[in-house]
This record gives C-alpha cells, sequence and structure tokens, in this order.
C-alpha cells in the first residue's frame, strides 16, 4: 500500500490505517461467528414449537415471536460479516466483463451506496429506537406472550453501524487498490 488519497488517512499513517481496517475486519468476523451460533437456538425454537402443537396439540405462544427475533438478529448482525467476505448477492453480468480497474471501482462506488443507506438508517432509526425505549414498547401481534420489542429497534441501528463501518474499510482498500493500479499502470 502506497500513500493514502486523502489528507486525513495521510495524518493518521500506513501502519495505522492498516490496523484500523484490520481492527474493523476483525469486529466484523467476531460479530459474524458469534450471531452464526444464533441459527442453533432458532432450530430449537421452531422444533419445539412444532412438536409442542402437532404432537402435544398445545401451541405455544412465544416461539413465533422469539423465532422472529432470533432469525432478525442472525441476518441483521451477520450483515457486516457477510460484506466483509464478500458473500452478498452479485450479479456478475456486467462487472465480469470489465477491467480489473473497472471491477473495483464499481465496488468503489458500491461501498459508497452502503455507506450512504446505513447512514439513513442511523439517522432515521435513532429517534424512533430512542422513543421506542421511551414507551418501552411491546409487540403489536396482540399475543399473550407481547414480548417487548423496544431493544430490537437498537438491533437495528448498531447493525447498521457494524455495516457502516465494513463499508468504509471496503472503500478505504477499494481506493487505495484503485491507486496501486494507476501507478501500475503509470509504470
Amino acid at each position: 500500500m502506497g500513500n493514502f488519497p486523502f489528507p486525513i488517512f495521510r495524518k493518521v499513517g500506513l501502519f495505522k490505517m492498516k490496523a484500523i481496517l484490520h481492527g474493523i475486519n476483525k469486529i466484523s468476523e467476531r460479530t459474524g461467528e458469534t450471531v452464526s451460533l444464533l441459527i442453533l437456538p432458532l432450530i430449537g425454537i421452531i422444533v419445539f414449537g412444532v412438536i409442542m402443537r402437532y404432537i402435544f396439540n398445545n401451541p405455544l405462544d412465544w416461539d413465533f415471536e422469539s423465532s422472529l427475533f432470533a432469525y432478525g438478529l442472525h441476518f441483521m448482525l451477520g450483515g457486516s460479516y457477510c460484506l466483509m467476505r464478500g458473500a452478498h448477492v452479485s450479479v456478475e453480468a456486467i462487472p465480469g466483463r470489465l477491467s480489473k480497474r473497472g471491477q473495483i471501482l464499481i465496488q468503489a462506488v458500491s461501498s459508497l451506496v452502503i455507506i450512504f443507506c446505513c447512514i439513513i438508517i442511523v439517522l432515521i432509526g435513532s429517534p424512533w429506537a430512542w422513543q421506542s425505549t421511551k414507551i418501552l414498547e411491546h409487540s403489536i401481534h396482540q399475543t399473550t406472550f407481547n414480548p417487548p420489542i423496544w431493544w430490537y429497534k437498537w438491533v437495528v441501528l448498531l447493525s447498521a453501524l457494524l455495516i457502516l463501518l465494513q463499508a468504509i474499510a471496503d472503500f478505504v482498500v477499494a481506493i487505495q487498490e484503485l491507486i496501486n493500479d494507476k501507478k501500475t499502470e503509470e509504470r
């Protein structure tokens, strides 16, 4: 990696920037590994609910919403891990036909779109989550379970922040690759 293109990156320094990017990747990796384990309680909740309903003819109040929460935590908090691994669904029809530089440029633009969307989610979602917390909001499904959901709205924000961090890291790496590719072409 050569010099970073933006003055703030030059002030931070190459070694520190690499450490920051590595730290962001580690956060995404640890979060993804941890939330991947949520699939086990999710399976347990669903299997237990099915057994109670169809074998013992005793449906549960809490299995449906609990499984929704477990799955939501699983996929939302796993978003930054998925982004770090490049595992999101992508269409290769156009990028596959572009040069390496074109593919990196598409990656940089994609990262900017993700950054923009995450910022919007955080800006709009913060007051929403705060209001929900103030009233200690509960589920609208009107079940006897009636779980609190205010905490879940903070999970949406946390997920957006984790994805935002990873998208920023991906953007910095893409810009650096564009600069290095340009230097290679000039030689």
